[in-house]
């Protein structure tokens, strides 16, 4: 510093804080109405919220006792309750649906298969007899000659399932 104060032309001052005191009290006591207003504004703030927080709380209680509010909670579990059986009875139709679908197909197998057997036992029967398909005995006396006629001509029977079953007995 002494060297600076050397340089310079002009004597270096020292300053000291306390020589300033009361210019920054002077200075500072323009601002001290801003510091009060913002205290009571602070204040203010303060008891509007208060207000509000005893306000939403008699809010709530009101709106927890009230009936219409029970009324509405009560729908809505209504309704939450019948959109899930909604959807139950909806998966439950589906399933149905698929199982009797899947029970027709079964029991179309099976038609198929007894009519088969059916007929794979009229065959056996007609071949026992000596017929050919579509014949029948007209004297049970003539059914083994027939059977011997037939068992020598082995004849061709295949079942068409379009034609009906024919089940004749013998006169």
């Amino acid at each position: 510093m002494q060297r600076l104060a050397a340089l310079s032309a002009t004597p270096i001052l020292q300053f000291e804080l306390h020589q300033f005191e009361d210019l920054f009290a002077q200075k500072l006591d323009k601002y001290m109405t801003w510091r009060k207003y913002i205290d009571e504004e602070r204040e203010a703030q303060l008891e509007l919220l208060d207000s509000i927080r005893e306000a939403n709380q008699a809010f709530l209680v009101a709106r927890s006792n009230h009936p219409l509010l029970q009324q509405r909670e009560k729908a809505l579990s209504n309704l939450e309750t019948a959109v899930k059986r909604y959807r139950e009875a909806s998966f439950n139709l589906h399933d149905g649906a698929r199982f009797y679908v899947s029970l027709e197909s079964e029991l179309q197998k099976l038609k198929d298969g007894c009519l088969d057997f059916a007929m794979a036992r009229h065959l056996d029967a007609l071949e026992q007899l000596g017929l050919s398909h579509g014949e029948t005995p007209t004297d049970l006396a003539q059914a083994p000659e027939q059977a011997s006629n037939a068992a020598m001509q082995q004849p061709n029977l295949v079942w068409d399932p379009t034609m009906p079953l024919k089940y004749t007995t013998p006169k």
